[in-house]
């Protein structure tokens, strides 16, 4: 690999690959020559989704003893089912059904067959004891099987109470029956017949349980809090009618009846042995069991049947009918009404309106690039603007949608009129940034003024605001496409997102005078959403800006300015490695300007284009005449390779710019400044040589590829290079042979074709002539006053104590000017 070579790949990065997160965005960008259709149905849609009655404009819905901020209308007729109305009665039928128990009257003789039971076997076991067995005998085993095994005593008590087991006196026979009673079970038991002892027992246990037969018992003190709380209902299992539970009024729980039992016993039972009595109250006790429980299901089906037998409550509401107005007091009838209409949103008329709109979108969108295209021949054609504008139209809908649902947020919070947060939106943001992206290109405020207009009518329509608001942010959008037209400095962006809110502060009274509003403190409230709306113009700006600039190689001032630093490394390369080139951009740039500042073009972007247009020139610096200090390497090279070499430089600058994201602009520089012109001294150069062997040479052979100029600051950065080279060739630079060289050059480049493309009119070529004339005559080769050889020098002060340092070094023979 040669020297060149290696500076060529050093400079170019040639063999590195950079992440270019943007690559894929720009790549389709520039994949197609005319907008791509589907982009532009894309656009209508998002832009139809934003301000749709769904999106910018959210529901309101104000709270009971709210005062209402805004007018509400029925856009249709609605029979709708009061849901929260129907709620509530179903609630209220719900709770007014009775809880349901089930209740069991029986305990009492529940209670006596128990016993009857009991002492039914204890008979069968003192009968069938042998004449031996003791008492302790059978009743050991009268206790097995029962939970609570009865005492001596007590047994010994129902012995004699039913005459069984006695001891015989003496002269008294044993009645022994001649067979032991047979065996019987549980039923046989209890219908036995009981010995008149224990019958008597049984109807005094009859007598003690009748008085609490009906006794409603619950199982716990929780229960009766229920059936106390809620008025209930009491279904007898015995087929009786219900009973109505007030206040839980003759329940008692377990615990409670147990002690009723032991507090009855001692008055039914004082005439018997202690013993018995506590095994009867025990017995009593342990067998006792709740006879009130909730019925679940009942209870469930009858509050079941309630509720669908409740009809629903329906609103009517007529179309076109005020349902709400601002200021009125929310009613809970007004609240159930709006709510009606806002959880029906979809209907045939709201799906109507969304397609008016895409539809008035797409028409309005259209025809807005057609106005600016036939009216404005300069307007840029190419469809990266077409895909900026939609860019910039999208992210201020979608900003100002944003904006405007977080300020409602926050009026909601405060509780601020939410009327004003109308004017925070920043739609000024699409009208600015497309007079900075797009106006500066083209000098045109068409894309601008289309941008502004179509915004500010969308929020507006979105906000139902109607002509005031609209002409509140066509103010602001002109002020914004006005006053960021150019940006040199990124705090030029914020100065002018402050001086668009003050303009929209300034227009609040108009506007509000216009909507029919009386002076008020709200005022103030939106004077301060106006300067916020401008803030936040200059904050999106500023975030946006280099986005765009990345995304479709916009150059903006700011970029330009930042371009045109000379600590910019690939200036720094080209004033090191090519110091003649990089003085001779310096001095076109010079020239350029100044052309392009006479005829309404940018001059920023002018300069610029001067100052990277041989940017190319690095990779085989000594090959070009302004870098050559000795031996011209040309004089050893055949035309042909001269001819190359020289043209290379163009391939080699284009992809310095891709490497270093220089944007279009300097691309279309760099490809453009020399047209496709012949290189007239080498072709004369082959011509000659050609001559002399009868060989024939082709001027396409000689002849750069192009393109032709496609801008105006294009056009004079090739008759600006023609000129600065063309000038240094001069002996005698007078004005009036500068204004003829210049005159020449222009006329040969018209005569060649090489400015058809650029829309420079000869008007406008005529005043870059003068500007050229103007800048080489007082800037280049201005007259300077010619000073007299001095015979004598009286060295100063300074000179002495310099020329005393110096002594002894070596001095140069001459000094350069």
């Amino acid at each position: 690999m040669t020297t060149h070579e290696r500076n060529v790949g050093h400079l170019s990065g040639r063999g590195q690959r950079q992440w270019d997160p943007l690559g894929g965005v720009r790549a389709w960008i520039a994949r197609s020559r005319k907008p791509d259709p589907l982009f532009f149905l894309l656009l209508v849609a998002v832009l139809t989704i934003i301000y749709s009655p769904l999106a910018l404009r959210p529901n309101y819905q104000p709270e009971v003893g709210e005062v209402s901020a805004r007018n509400i209308k029925a856009d249709r007729e609605l029979l709708l089912e009061d849901y929260i109305a129907t709620a509530q009665r179903r609630q209220q039928a719900f709770h007014s059904v009775r809880p349901v128990f089930d209740w069991d009257p029986g305990m009492a003789e529940m209670l006596a067959n128990r016993f009857q039971g009991a002492l039914v076997a204890l008979e069968k076991l003192a009968r069938a004891a042998d004449a031996d067995e003791s008492r302790e005998s059978v009743r050991a085993k009268f206790n097995q099987g029962r939970d609570r095994p009865i005492s001596l005593a007590a047994f010994n008590a129902l012995m004699e109470m039913g005459g069984l087991m006695r001891e015989l006196t003496p002269g008294e026979t044993a009645k022994v029956p001649d067979q032991p009673p047979q065996s019987v079970g549980a039923d046989a038991v209890l219908a036995t017949a009981l010995n008149p002892g224990f019958a008597t027992l049984r109807q005094r246990l009859l007598n003690w349980l009748k008085p609490l037969a009906r006794q409603k018992i619950v199982s716990g003190p929780e229960t009766i809090k229920d059936v106390q709380r809620h008025e209930s209902v009491a279904i007898p299992l015995d087929g009786g009618p219900e009973e109505k539970l007030v206040a839980g009024e003759g329940v008692i729980d377990l615990q409670a009846f147990r002690e009723q039992l032991a507090r009855s016993a001692n008055e039914h039972f004082n005439d018997m042995p202690g013993a018995l009595r506590k095994w009867i109250l025990t017995e009593a006790q342990s067998l006792a069991r709740p006879n009130l429980n909730a019925n679940l299901a009942e209870t469930k089906n009858r509050r079941k049947q309630a509720v669908e037998a409740v009809e629903p409550v329906y609103l009517s509401v007529r179309r076109g009918q005020m349902v709400l107005r601002e200021g009125e007091l929310v009613t809970e009838d007004a609240y159930r009404k709006v709510q009606a209409l806002n959880a029906e949103r979809w209907n045939v008329g709201l799906l109507l309106r969304i397609g008016g709109l895409a539809l008035a979108l797409a028409m309005f969108l259209w025809l807005g690039r057609s106005f600016l295209l036939r009216t404005s021949p300069k307007f840029p054609h190419d469809k990266k603007t077409v895909y900026l504008l939609g860019g910039l139209l999208a992210i201020t809908a979608l900003a100002g949608a944003v904006s405007h649902a977080v300020g409602q947020g926050v009026a909601g919070l405060f509780l601020w009129n939410e009327r004003m947060i109308n004017y925070m939106p920043p739609v000024a943001l699409g009208a600015a940034m497309a007079s900075l992206m797009v106006g500066a290109r083209s000098g045109l405020p068409g894309g601008a003024l289309v941008v502004g207009t179509a915004l500010s009518f969308l929020t507006a329509l979105a906000s139902e605001g109607g002509l005031p608001l609209f002409l509140y942010f066509l103010i602001g959008s002109l002020v914004g496409g006005t006053c960021l037209r150019s940006s040199r400095h990124r705090f030029d962006v914020l100065r002018a997102g402050a001086t668009i809110g003050f303009a929209q502060m300034a227009a609040i009274p108009a506007v509000e005078a216009l909507a029919g509003h009386a002076p008020s403190l709200d005022w103030l409230l939106g004077m301060g959403m106006a300067l916020v709306s401008g803030l936040l113009v200059g904050l999106l700006a500023l975030a946006l800006i280099p986005l765009f600039e990345s995304l479709f190689r916009v150059a903006t001032d700011s970029r330009l300015m930042e371009l045109a630093s000379g600590d910019h490394p690939l200036l720094k390369q080209l004033s090191l490695r090519t110091p003649g080139t990089y003085h001779h951009s310096v001095m076109m740039g010079n020239l350029a300007e100044a052309a392009a500042e006479s005829i309404g073009a940018n001059p920023l972007l002018a300069r610029v284009m001067a100052l990277y247009h041989d940017v190319g020139k690095m990779s085989k610096p000594q090959y070009f005449v302004e870098n050559q200090s000795g031996e011209n390497r040309h004089d050893h090279l055949a035309p042909s390779m001269s001819a190359k070499i020289i043209m290379g430089h163009v391939k080699d600058g284009v992809e310095l710019a891709r490497q270093y994201k220089l944007g279009d602009h300097i691309i279309e520089a760099i490809t453009t400044h020399q047209g496709n012109t012949v290189l007239q001294f080498f072709y004369n150069k082959a011509l000659n040589e050609a001559s002399k062997r009868g060989d024939n040479v082709s001027p396409e052979d000689y002849r750069y590829p192009g393109p032709l100029p496609q801008s105006r600051e294009a056009g004079i950065l090739m008759i600006a290079d023609s000129v600065e080279a063309a000038a240094r060739t001069l002996k005698n630079p007078a004005p009036a042979q500068i204004a003829a060289l210049v005159k020449r050059l222009i006329d040969s480049k018209i005569a060649d074709g090489q400015l058809d493309d650029c829309h420079l009119t000869l008007r406008e070529l005529a005043q870059v002539e003068d500007a050229f004339v103007r800048v080489l005559t007082l800037g280049f080769y201005h007259r300077r006053i010619a000073y007299p050889d001095q015979v004598k020098k009286v060295p100063s002060t300074a000179e002495e104590s310099r020329n005393g340092a110096n002594a002894g070094k070596p001095r140069p023979s001459s000094m350069a000017a």
